[in-house]
């Protein structure tokens, strides 16, 4: 894959050298209501370029931005998932820490019960 995106980009960089070195001619180029008159093909070609690469960019920022709130959004979930879980562990054991305090005091009152006071 690296090779094959090492050839497209060298394609790219030859492609646009060359549109670049043989386009001098002179074109209008008219822009939300801007006109500029003597623009030439390479300069036209050059700004394309360059709105190009900021809309990478563009794209890379959302594309990472969206990732980290995945990440952030899965480890949220993740620590809710183990609290509820150290919960759950908490209430199993503050259960069964009352069933043995009643066993306990069951047994206790039977033994206060075969003993003689005296």
């Amino acid at each position: 894959m690296f090779v094959i995106g090492l050839i497209l980009v060298a394609l790219a960089l030859v492609a646009a050298v060359g549109v670049f070195v043989s386009n001098d001619a002179a074109a209008p180029l008219s822009m939300f209501g801007f006109t500029a008159d003597s623009t030439t093909v390479a300069a036209v070609f050059l700004a394309g370029i360059v709105v190009t690469v900021v809309s990478f960019i563009g794209l890379s920022l959302l594309s990472s931005g969206a990732r980290r709130s995945r990440r952030r959004r899965k480890e949220l979930k993740e620590a809710r998932d183990q609290q509820a879980a150290q919960r759950k562990s908490v209430a199993d054991l503050e259960g069964e820490k009352a069933r043995l305090e009643e066993e306990l005091a069951k047994g206790r009152g039977e033994q206060h019960k075969g003993t003689p006071t005296g």
